[in-house]
């Protein structure tokens, strides 16, 4: 099972978000829009949902998932309460 974001110029599967750095994924999806960041949050949530529907991998999904948020709240300026509610789900949803 493996869900893809296709635009003009670059396909990012769920495969390459489990396995490839987030400045790489990152530089993936900017293209000339700049709307990497965007893109980013939607593979993201790609990944939280991918996590539901496999549940034997769902800690690895998650953690992932997280991982690639922390970056986002790193390295961009904008605030996202929704990217703080995703690392909180994250978060709860890890201690069970």
């Amino acid at each position: 099972y493996e869900i893809c974001l296709s635009d003009w110029s670059s396909d990012v599967c769920s495969s390459d978000l489990m396995t490839t750095s987030p400045e790489e994924i990152l530089r993936s999806l900017d293209n000339e829009d700049n709307g990497g960041v965007l893109r980013l949050e939607i593979a993201i949530k790609t990944l939280i949902e991918d996590s539901y529907l496999q549940p034997e991998n769902q800690p690895q999904i998650l953690l992932r998932a997280k991982e690639l948020l922390e970056y986002l709240q790193v390295h961009d300026s904008t605030f996202s309460l929704e990217r703080v509610n995703l690392l909180n789900e994250i978060e709860e949803r890890l201690k069970e």
